[in-house]
């Protein structure tokens, strides 16, 4: 009799095993797929939102604009910009390096003189992060180095104009903008020329 029972419970034993085992892979798969859909979901999150930031560097004269120059920048927005977090930026340079003689004149073609090298140009150091709610949180590190350059100026003429200035602005700010705003990021006067220099941006979701 004892015997009977024992090999009864074995048979419901191996009846209920694949059962269990059954169940045991349906539960793996689910959190497999579970996590698979975290990750994905993650890695959508990381990958962040397309962007184009158009910053103007504007130079006026009372009303009048002497210059304006746009940089197109493309990038990928971040996590949100927390307090206390040092941005992530990413980097534009356009430099170039123009003679000058040691008067500060512009170097004339056929003459000899003492010249040396200046650098004029612009470096953007930028990032963007997501804020939620279809905003934008956009990080802006700004160094523009320009020139009072008058290409008729020389120290052997008897012109007015003296030998070229060379302003260099410098300026960090933040912004928080939406798809198709314009706000004014910086704004200064030359303390020589009296001149105002402006900073635009503009920004577009491409997505």
């Amino acid at each position: 009799m004892k015997s009977t029972r024992i090999l009864l419970a074995a048979l419901a034993l191996l009846v209920a095993l694949p059962a269990a085992q059954g169940q045991n892979a349906d539960k793996q798969e689910n959190s497999g797929q579970q996590e698979n859909k975290a990750q994905q979901a993650a890695s959508e999150k990381e990958t962040g939102t397309p962007l184009k930031i158009l910053v103007v560097i504007s130079e006026f004269a009372g009303s009048k604009k002497i210059s304006s120059l746009p940089y197109a920048l493309y990038t990928v927005s971040r996590q949100p910009f927390r307090s206390g977090d040092y941005p992530a930026l990413e980097h534009m340079r356009y430099d170039v390096h123009v003679p000058v003689t040691d008067a500060g004149y512009p170097v004339k073609q056929g003459v000899s003189s003492q010249f040396h090298y200046e650098t004029i140009g612009t470096d953007i150091d930028y990032g963007a992060y997501d804020r939620g709610e279809n905003t934008y949180q956009l990080a802006f590190q700004i160094n523009r180095r320009f020139s009072t350059w008058n290409p008729g100026a020389s120290e052997n003429s008897s012109s007015s104009a003296g030998p070229a200035l060379f302003p260099n602005f410098q300026d960090s700010f933040l912004l928080v903008m939406r798809n198709g705003q314009t706000l004014e990021g910086a704004s200064a006067v030359d303390p020589v020329t009296g001149h105002v220099l402006k900073v635009d941006v503009t920004l577009t979701v491409l997505k």
